[in-house]
């Protein structure tokens, strides 16, 4: 064989690598998921369920924990606006903090987030909980923290609404805290409210625009280099659910019952269920280990079939917090006016 032959073989082989690692790097060949041999999910729950009472009205926003022994659920109101479950029951948190909770997020058993009411944000550093900001703006009222979300305890968002004196009826804002400080880094002024956060890929975020004489809108954007992109718009006409949540170490839309990515500026399916109710939220592991939520049922997808798990709930899924053992749905019972935990706990291997 020649030198040059050798030659070209050695340079069509390094502009291989480099394409590969360029393509991997900037998610063109897929995320982490769509590479590794994934299994079936498990479907082999007992489910016990607790009821969580915050009269008046008191139902719950969200849920996360650090272990199945360290979860925390927060209430928009009522007399028991913070619960934590140490394993074997829930118990109301012994000390009364703010007065209305709709987001939590954390890394850590002693490092934990909370926003809620007037724009307020506490930490918990394992012993007990502080108000640590108060996002303030002059021009702007009734702050609410909607959600919290980070990859690291010095990269987290805050994103929340508030109502202007002047303006649209509500705008919008994102925050950023750094692991010393937090910091404003945007507030809209066209009266759409932010109520959902991604932090796995760009901070993505759902919000929501309501018309009084016309349909109302859906939106996603996405937070990137000081600009606030909108990349999917709907009216409530066009689709009846539209919405996303982190599954694994990616970020999927759904909309309808089409479940979606999003890369290269483009939306791509990744599974469709068109022969079934409506999907109402998804939760999961990753892509064979999905639960779907309808109106009052729970449904499982292991990459090959779903089956029903749960039914005659008495509301959808509202928010979820999963292990790798167990899960944590919560459902608001209106008819009741009370919150219900259902969790589910993985038994001996399926045969």
């Amino acid at each position: 064989m020649s030198m040059k032959s050798k030659t070209e073989r050695h340079m069509r082989l390094y502009l291989y690598m480099a394409l590969l690692t360029l393509f991997t790097a900037c998610g063109i060949l897929g995320s982490d998921d769509d590479k590794e041999p994934l299994e079936p999910g498990p479907r082999n729950y007992e489910w016990a369920v607790d009821t969580l009472n915050s009269p008046p009205g008191g139902f719950i926003y969200d849920i996360w924990g650090s272990s199945p022994e360290d979860v925390w659920a927060v209430a928009g109101g009522g007399l028991n606006n913070l619960w934590h479950f140490n394993g074997k029951e829930w118990s109301v948190w012994d000390e009364r903090v703010g007065s209305a909770f709709y987001s939590i997020h954390g890394f850590a058993q002693d490092d934990i987030w909370m926003g809620g009411n007037d724009g307020q944000l506490y930490h918990f550093d394992g012993q007990g909980w502080s108000q640590t900001y108060t996002f303030e703006r002059t021009g702007l009222n009734n702050s609410r923290i909607t959600d919290l979300q980070g990859t690291s305890t010095s990269n987290l968002y805050a994103i929340g609404t508030a109502t202007p004196e002047s303006g649209p009826f509500r705008v919008s804002f994102i925050l950023h805290y750094n692991g010393r400080i937090w910091q404003e880094l945007l507030t809209t002024d066209f009266g759409v409210q932010f109520q959902q956060l991604s932090t796995e890929e760009l901070p993505t975020i759902r919000g929501e625009k309501y018309h009084q004489a016309s349909s109302d809108t859906l939106l996603f954007y996405q937070y990137s280099n000081e600009n606030l992109k909108e990349i999917l718009s709907k009216t409530d006409n066009e689709v009846n659910s539209m919405s996303m949540n982190d599954i694994g170490n990616s970020l999927y839309y759904y909309i309808d019952n089409q479940i979606l990515s999003f890369k290269n500026n483009d939306f791509q399916e990744i599974l469709s269920f068109p022969n079934m109710e409506l999907i109402i939220r998804l939760d999961g592991r990753h892509r064979k280990d999905l639960f779907l939520h309808t109106r009052d049922k729970i449904f499982h997808y292991n990459g090959e079939n779903k089956i029903l798990l749960l039914e005659d709930l008495p509301r959808n899924v509202f928010r979820s917090q999963l292990f790798s053992d167990e899960v944590f749905f919560v459902i608001r019972d209106y008819e009741n006016g009370t919150n219900l935990v259902y969790h589910g706990t993985l038994t001996q291997e399926e045969e």
